[in-house]
């Protein structure tokens, strides 16, 4: 199971990295698109998208389209880490090595009656 929980955590990181990806090209092609109509120029925005292109998702206009798949991507970004982060819970649970539990001080021998 903990192979298993392994797996689901790679798979979950690799789709958080595709999903980033989608984000980054269509937010590329929103702000292309945004550009056509008149929008602002600048490599400065270019350099912002690619760190954080779920800020494109804000683009109106011939750009709206992109941006709904921008949007779209930030919920399968958040979805996969909400996965990952469930999947290092399960594999860190599964493979925990637990001290054994000691006796109490006060059983060793039931002491001796008086009767």
């Amino acid at each position: 199971m903990a192979v298993v929980a392994l797996i689901v955590l790679f798979l979950a990181l690799a789709s958080a990295v595709a999903s980033w990806g989608v984000a980054v090209t269509e937010g590329l092609k929103a702000k292309g698109a945004a550009e056509a109509a008149g929008g602002p120029h600048g490599s400065a925005s270019t350099v912002l998208l690619v760190l954080w292109p779920f800020a494109a998702r804000l683009l109106a206009g011939p750009a709206a389209d992109h941006a709904r798949r921008v949007g779209k991507a930030q919920v399968a970004f958040i979805a996969a880490l909400t996965i990952a982060v469930a999947a290092v819970s399960v594999y860190t649970n599964l493979t925990v090595v637990r001290p054994p539990l000691a006796a109490p001080a006060g059983q060793g021998s039931p002491a001796p009656s008086k009767s």
